[in-house]
């Protein structure tokens, strides 16, 4: 092997092999710090951002109560319990279980009627806790529709003002209860569900 290196370029031969050196390192340290591989199943391991680690949300299944509101995608607030709260109804009509038109929706018995709300987004939704406990509601993307009701307690309301239409989707805590929000420009109320405004 030859070992002998001519001494005018002895100097640059040196920064070139020390600059490679830490290049490599470099390399193998990025690699040591991104996915790798698992040698029992051959599959990569990578880290994953949860909604827990999200700022202001929470894991589901949590309790409803001591629980801080944090909404940034629109606007909220908590009304005080009132024992005198009852079954609110959307202009004299009764709130269907499975979708209605309007801007109410009732809390109750783990559930929330209507299960979808065509509401229109020039008002704000409100939730009525018609419950005997403390209930929450969290959006289900939460990363990008941040709203996490907080305690609402019973008897008490939660109202949010959307800032935008479309579809979302929120789960009561603590029983887990699925339900979704469509905010429609053209809904609001019985007898102008959908863009039609049809009552029949």
């Amino acid at each position: 092997m030859r070992t002998h290196v001519n001494r005018t370029r002895s100097g640059r031969h040196n920064a070139v092999v020390t600059g490679t050196a830490l290049l490599l390192a470099s390399c193998v340290g990025l690699a040591a710090c991104s996915s790798t591989p698992n040698a029992a199943s051959g599959q990569q391991s990578t880290t994953t951002t949860t909604k827990a680690d999200i700022v202001g949300a929470q894991p589901k299944g949590l309790s409803a109560a001591n629980a801080p509101m944090r909404v940034t995608y629109g606007t909220g607030s908590i009304g005080a319990a009132d024992p005198t709260t009852t079954l609110p109804n959307e202009r004299g009509q009764t709130i269907e279980p499975e979708l209605s038109p309007g801007q109410n929706i009732i809390i109750k018995d783990g559930r929330v009627l209507p299960q979808d709300l065509e509401a229109s987004i020039s008002a704000p939704v409100v939730w009525y806790n018609l419950s005997a406990s403390p209930q929450r509601i969290v959006f289900n993307d939460y990363k990008y529709y941040p709203v996490d009701s907080g305690t609402i307690p019973p008897g008490a309301t939660f109202t949010w003002t959307p800032p935008a239409g479309g579809p979302v989707s929120y789960t009561l805590e603590p029983s887990g209860f699925v339900a979704k929000v469509f905010l429609n420009p053209n809904s609001g109320g019985p007898g102008s569900f959908g863009s039609s405004g049809n009552t029949g």
